[in-house]
């Protein structure tokens, strides 16, 4: 019988682009944004890596049927990449795939790695579930399915299952629901910061007092963030004007690239972090 593979493999390092509509950046960029946030974390090159899987659904409408996507936007050198699709499990098939080329000895490093970009499509929901997606036959035994509609269908059965009636069952969803709004606040987004606050001030009114703190913490890390970013820019204009260096390439100074920045960045977090997180623990409580 196979054994665990626990002590085989590890996640040593991972990267998430942030959740909006995003609509200056494609497929692209997203993958770009989160391989490199990986690698940092990671503490490892882009020539450590010895092999890829890459999840994603939509194919038609994002990334093509194969794995070139991936390849060609990293610029892999001659790695052996896999794409893999199943649905809404996508993610955690490419994360199963380079675990277990790992714990196998096949791999040192595997990338896992999946992208979708649905604001692209041209129209608000998911793409129409036709014989392209899904078979021939989706139109007889799926004819009116959505992926909320499968999932709701889903949550009556589990209540039926373990003794729940619909009122309990609305409680455990609301539960869930804050807890992911509370699990999506991050100092990284303020977009995406006040929108999950937003959601679960509506969903909790009592969370309010709250939230206006974390609303607050947001604000005073911002302003410290904006600060120093002013000041590192302002010593890299005057480093080109000693230089003797005008025109645009003052204007357009890449401060994210300076390690002085994300070093400001990593110390500027850690307090911040703390009382968010903080914060966080008591909406979970409320």
């Amino acid at each position: 019988m196979a054994g665990s593979i626990k002590d085989k493999v590890a996640i040593i390092g991972m990267g998430c682009t942030r959740f909006g509509e995003l609509w200056d950046k494609g497929p692209e960029d997203l993958i770009v944004d989160a391989f490199k946030e990986a690698i940092e974390d990671a503490g490892i090159e882009k020539g450590d890596i010895e092999a890829a899987w890459f999840g994603g659904f939509f194919e038609e409408f994002m990334v093509g049927k194969s794995a070139t996507f991936l390849s060609t936007t990293l610029k892999l050198p001659f790695l052996p990449v896999t794409r893999v699709e199943n649905m809404c499990a996508t993610g955690s098939e490419t994360l199963r795939g380079a675990s277990y080329a790992v714990a196998s000895g096949a791999y040192d490093i595997a990338l896992a790695l999946g992208v979708e970009k649905l604001k692209d499509v041209g129209y608000g929901g998911l793409p129409e579930l036709n014989i392209h997606l899904f078979g021939p036959r989706i139109g007889t035994y799926l004819p009116n399915l959505t992926a909320p509609g499968a999932f709701a269908m889903m949550a009556t059965r589990y209540f039926a299952q373990y003794g729940l009636n619909p009122e309990e069952g609305k409680k455990m969803i609301r539960q869930a629901i804050l807890n992911y709004l509370v699990e999506a606040i991050d100092l990284k987004s303020f977009a995406l910061l006040e929108r999950a606050t937003q959601g679960i001030a509506k969903i909790e009114p009592k969370t309010k007092p709250i939230i206006e703190q974390i609303n607050q913490l947001a604000q005073e890390y911002e302003e410290d963030w904006r600060k120093k970013r002013r000041e590192i820019e302002s010593k890299g204009r005057e480093t080109l004007h000693q230089l003797r260096i005008s025109g645009s390439a003052i204007s357009h100074i890449n401060i994210e690239a300076k390690q002085e920045w994300q070093q400001f960045l990593y110390q500027l977090a850690q307090p911040f972090q703390e009382r968010l997180d903080a914060l966080k623990g008591e909406l979970c409580r409320v």
